[in-house]
């Protein structure tokens, strides 16, 4: 048997491992597996198909990125080409990233929570809008950096959903909150600026018309009291 002192740097790192880890016997196997929440697969689809593009940024190795990947149905298979798998730091440290955009999904592995942040304001000043979802406190500086921030609160802790803008307590609810309460808020906001602007519209078109019958002396076709509650009591 070889004795390998840690001065010695006569021996590469792989030369090392062959002559230490060499006719072991195993005394035991320990497999740790991270399981899916439920319902992953299906809310992944469903945003799929509401044209919503995907993209995972992990901290884990590229192996391990593609096999939860493909469990959650954002690829097809290892040689999936509509999938750009890559870095972390390479996409950070890349210039060109024009061409990224035209795969429907992208995979980052080896990502580190500097990155991650890193990754969505990069997206921010491509002028794309970002909705980022983590469950960590390793996800933190991508909530507070994205455009829109959803935090699920798990077994990890809350600090994600307690940096996020939006809290879930489950994956699958990330369906729910774009697709209905999502679009359901952006009808509501729609029809709020609308009649904001047609009321306001109507008010001020009265007064320049009364102006022609007044000579346009400056006098107030509405008195004091209507003008002060005109948008209170519209807006009840």
């Amino acid at each position: 048997m070889k004795k390998v002192s840690l001065e010695n740097k006569d021996y590469e790192q792989e030369e090392l491992f062959n002559d230490i880890e060499t006719n072991l016997k195993y005394l035991g196997t320990t497999f740790i597996e991270d399981e899916l929440q439920d319902e992953v697969f299906e809310t992944i689809n469903i945003l799929k198909k509401a044209y919503i593009k995907i993209w995972m940024i992990t901290g884990d190795k590229k192996e391990t990125a593609i096999s939860c990947a493909i469990n959650c149905g954002i690829m097809t298979g290892p040689e999936d080409e509509e999938v750009k798998v890559l870095e972390g730091k390479d996409f950070v440290k890349n210039i060109d990233t024009n061409n990224i955009f035209n795969y429907k999904s992208v995979i980052l592995f080896r990502s580190t929570p500097k990155q991650k942040g890193e990754i969505a304001l990069k997206f921010k000043n491509l002028q794309k809008n970002t909705l980022a979802v983590g469950d960590g406190n390793n996800d933190v500086p991508m909530l507070l950096t994205a455009n829109v921030g959803v935090g699920i609160l798990g077994k990890e802790g809350n600090q994600a959903g307690l940096s996020a803008d939006f809290a879930i307590p489950e994956f699958k609810s990330l369906k729910h909150l774009i697709l209905k309460h999502g679009r359901y808020n952006f009808i509501r906001f729609s029809k709020v600026t609308l009649n904001a602007f047609y009321k306001n519209t109507y008010l001020i078109t009265i007064q320049y018309l009364y102006n022609f019958f007044t000579g346009f002396s400056g006098k107030p076709v509405y008195n004091t009291y209507f003008l002060n509650y005109f948008n209170v009591f519209l807006h009840l």
